[in-house]
């Protein structure tokens, strides 16, 4: 995870999220913000920003990339995870993400308006002004 002075260098990573809020139906809903492609070493570069998703769904997309690399990389190249995104692209990948950003209505499905292990729905009212997420009353 991520905050957004990129305390845990998100744009490193082969994937990197960092936190976000959205708002969906009148409320808000805690996120993340996946980046991918990110590198270190000689041939270093940035993450770029792929898509935001609802947090709960975070797990799902994670392993649909993994799944996604299981069936589709090239074996006997020895292809990496990291070699595999970037040849799939950042179109590409947010195509395969695109269907979890879809959310129901607090009606139909709660947990997901939940930051985990919430008692209470998600919200930025009270938390003041600071780096990571800011009031938004």
């Amino acid at each position: 995870c991520g905050c957004p002075s990129s305390c845990s260098q998100h744009y490193l990573g082969t994937l990197g999220f960092q936190g976000a809020v959205s708002q969906q139906q009148g409320r808000a809903m805690p996120c993340y913000m996946l980046y991918a492609r990110g590198k270190t070493g000689e041939e270093a570069k940035l993450a770029e920003f792929v898509i935001k998703l609802p947090a709960k769904r975070v797990p799902k997309a994670v392993m649909d990339l993994v799944d996604w690399y299981r069936a589709d990389r090239y074996p006997n190249a020895g292809e990496t995870f990291a070699q595999f995104l970037e040849r799939m692209g950042k179109e590409a990948i947010r195509q395969k993400l695109e269907p979890l950003t879809h959310v129901p209505p607090f009606d139909q499905e709660r947990d997901i308006y939940y930051d985990w292990g919430a008692e209470e729905p998600y919200t930025t009212v009270g938390r003041g002004s600071g780096d990571c997420a800011g009031a938004v009353e």
